[in-house]
């Protein structure tokens, strides 16, 4: 199903889930292949636990939309603006093995690095 990472905490390494009916569902950082941060879109499994709704299965929605949020190499992008030939994104999450960035800093990729490569409708 799809949903909408409500909150979550990278020290903490939990937080929630929304999907589109409004339910909440836990996710913790034991099941995911990627970090979340709050705002992102994603794809998942909801399941009943004993503590109530979790998340498993959990996919970052990689859709290239001025605005939305990507994951690239270690680091999670804001996208600022899409060229025939690039993506222009501004770092939202600091790729810690990287001194040189830092918040806010923006990076140019090639849209052929990039796959899939879905363009905005």
């Amino acid at each position: 199903m799809n949903g909408l990472v409500k909150t979550y905490n990278r020290r903490t390494g939990y937080g929630f889930i929304m999907d589109a009916e409004g339910k909440e569902y836990f996710v913790h950082r034991n099941i995911l292949k990627k970090r979340l941060h709050s705002g992102q879109r994603v794809f998942f499994d909801g399941d009943m636990g004993p503590n109530g709704l979790y998340a498993k299965n959990v996919e970052v929605e990689n859709v290239m939309e001025v605005g939305r949020w990507i994951d690239y190499e270690d680091s999670i992008l804001e996208v600022v603006e899409i060229t025939e030939t690039d993506i222009i994104g501004r770092e939202v999450l600091i790729n810690k093995s990287s001194p040189k960035l830092k918040y806010g800093d923006t990076i140019v990729i090639s849209r052929t690095m990039v796959e899939p490569i879905k363009n905005p409708a």
